[in-house]
């Protein structure tokens, strides 16, 4: 796990989602539940692919492009959003 201090291009200002860099496996550690799309795989890791998950509270406050196959902006490097978690995770 990593924690990255990051600004968010799109979010309220309001909004400061944490922002970790993770694999696989934490999804599996943490037991995590996907509301829709799905979680990092291996082969994201292995081809260093720009992909994210999103938070329940951080794709609510995208609004509708807060949503699995939309991108965010992360230190103006865009993202795929993979998937977003069900509510109260994490």
């Amino acid at each position: 796990i990593k924690v990255i201090n990051a600004s968010l291009t799109g979010l309220p200002q309001s909004a400061s989602p944490e922002i970790l860099g993770v694999t696989r496996a934490f999804g599996e550690m943490k037991d995590l539940t996907m509301a829709e799309g799905r979680f990092i795989c291996d082969l994201d890791v292995e081809g260093k692919q720009l992909v994210c998950v999103l938070g329940y509270e951080a794709a609510k406050s995208l609004g509708e492009k807060g949503h699995a196959g939309n991108s965010l902006r992360i230190e103006n490097i865009d993202y795929r959003i993979v998937g977003v978690l069900k509510p109260t995770q994490w």
